[in-house]
């Protein structure tokens, strides 16, 4: 597992081991894997990161979640070291309103998980493909963030692996319509077709928000470490998890 700090986070991706299993390392209920061993992995995670994770049933909706400790799901944990699912792609907490601050967790295998962190406690986990991110994710986030006292300038944002503008090949209308919400995204494949470049695009729409952000810049599709469902379908899900530097 990977890890490195964020504006006073720590942000983890997990990685696939060995072997030919595509469920192995992970973290989804809904790829068809058996869901105790899925819960028994992201037991594990909790416990070595040292937080309970909040995890999503994820969409590619543009909704985004305002956790607090008071939110009434808290108090029917299923599994240990899990909290939720809450219904949504995005999730925003203030850890200074908690006890136990919680990580939040994004799965994925090709679309962006993005984190971000405000530097004084307030941290969020975003799942935004195509859908999510054309149809505003990030801006409603940007809005969560300010339900907290953060002004979006004072965010800085990482995006996770996730497959490259040189690999994620579209029809040419798919492209042509994308491109008339965010022109950044337009792309050519190595191989000369039509793609788009989230990633590109993501860093596009932070820099004219005035956020510090980049991209880890590891390409799903071409990394065997990371679930790929455009190299195969039938894939499992990754995790990419946010949790606060700051000391319960």
């Amino acid at each position: 597992m990977k890890h490195t700090d964020l504006h006073g986070a720590r942000v983890y991706f997990t990685e696939v081991g060995a072997g030919a299993d595509p469920y192995r390392d992970n973290f989804g209920t809904h790829v068809g894997d058996d869901a105790e061993h899925v819960h028994e992995r992201r037991r594990e995670l909790s416990t070595l990161i040292g937080h309970p994770i909040v995890w999503m049933n994820q969409t590619h909706s543009v909704k985004v979640e305002a956790l607090t400790p008071e939110n009434a799901f808290l108090s029917t944990q299923e599994y240990q070291g899990e909290i939720g699912p809450l219904d949504c792609d995005g999730v925003v907490i203030d850890s200074r309103q908690w006890e136990q601050p919680p990580a939040l967790a994004v799965m994925t295998a090709d679309c962006m998980p993005i984190l971000l962190s405000s530097g004084n406690g307030v941290i969020g986990a975003v799942h935004a493909g195509r859908v999510g991110f054309l149809g505003g994710i990030l801006d409603r986030t940007c809005e969560v963030f300010a339900s907290f006292g953060v002004d979006t300038a004072d965010i800085q944002m990482l995006i996770g692996p996730s497959i490259c503008g040189q690999c994620y090949e579209v029809p040419t209308p798919m492209k042509e319509q994308s491109a008339l919400i965010a022109p950044e995204i337009a792309s050519r494949t190595s191989w000369g077709s039509d793609a788009l470049d989230l990633p590109g695009a993501a860093l596009a729409w932070a820099a004219e928000r005035g956020i510090e952000a980049s991209w880890i810049n590891e390409c799903t599709l071409e990394n065997p470490l990371y679930h790929s469902y455009r190299r195969d379908p039938g894939c499992g899900r990754f995790a990419s998890v946010i949790a606060t530097c700051r000391q319960a």
